[in-house]
């Protein structure tokens, strides 16, 4: 096991103030006119990459519609829409009063992957698509590794453990990740490159087909079994370690939660 920051570092992604007018839809840009040029492919939020969207591990360019309005050049139809969020008082959110020319989101990037924040079983998706992504999902930046070479590494339930261990919750157990405590987040070591893109396969059509939670028990059996040697044992007191630290964030089941203690991660280093 070694901390993700060691390959990945994870930060929030852009701010935009007013999330209409900077994601003006197809009706909006057909209206002013606005270039493509002037519009970038954005994710707004996790529900571009779930449920009945048909992406599964990768984000490529034709998986999501939404479009930040990021302005290179300034032709009339964009001095048309600026006039048109000035008179909604779009200029005036304090973001924008921070920006010259505050139509102009600052800090837009494209990270090599994405993060959802909310939730247990949070989703990770390679960025194939050079999507910029809002503050609504963490933005991953990978050093010496391949986005393929990572997802395969985090798709476990020791990657499970690690969160429970490392991300805190809120008020009634809710689950949320920020960039710090995504960087203590404990991932197992890189796999044989010549098996990561099965691995990568298999995991893609795992969420596609059935979910999050069936990808990450398959990486218990093609990462944490057939390549690291963990025995059925080892990765059932893995699981009983992450329901036993879930249910201790929900008030209600901690009152009658029987401990039992988590397996330590330098048992299985």
């Amino acid at each position: 096991m070694e901390p993700i920051i060691c390959s990945c570092k994870f930060k929030i992604g852009y701010v935009s103030a007013d999330k209409n007018f900077f994601h003006p839809n197809a009706d909006i840009v057909a209206h002013y006119s606005i270039p493509k040029e002037n519009l970038h492919p954005a994710i707004l939020n996790i529900k571009e990459l779930n449920g009945s969207t048909g992406v599964g591990i990768v984000a490529n360019s034709a998986d999501c519609s939404t479009q930040l309005y990021l302005p290179q050049m300034i032709t009339d139809g964009d001095k048309q829409y600026i006039k048109s969020g000035e008179a909604s008082g779009v200029h005036l959110r304090y973001k924008c009063r921070q920006r010259k020319p505050w139509y102009v989101t600052p800090c837009v990037a494209v990270p090599d992957v994405i993060l959802s924040v909310f939730g247990e079983t949070p989703k990770m998706v390679a960025n194939k698509g050079d999507f910029a992504v809002s503050n609504s999902l963490l933005c991953g930046y990978l050093g010496g590794v391949s986005p393929e070479q990572l997802l395969c590494r985090w798709y476990n339930s020791l990657t499970l453990l690690s969160l429970e261990l490392n991300v805190h919750s809120l008020g009634g157990g809710s689950f949320v990740i920020i960039p710090g405590e995504a960087d203590r987040i404990s991932i197992i070591g890189n796999l044989p490159q010549a098996k990561v893109a099965d691995i990568f396969f298999q995991l893609d059509e795992a969420v596609k087909k059935s979910g999050l939670e069936s990808a990450y028990a398959l990486g218990d059996r093609l990462v944490l079994q057939d390549i690291f040697d963990l025995s059925e044992k080892d990765i059932g007191e893995i699981r009983d370690s992450i329901d036993m630290l879930r249910n201790w964030r929900n008030p209600v089941r901690r009152r009658t939660q029987v401990v039992i203690m988590p397996v330590p991660f330098a048992a299985i280093s």
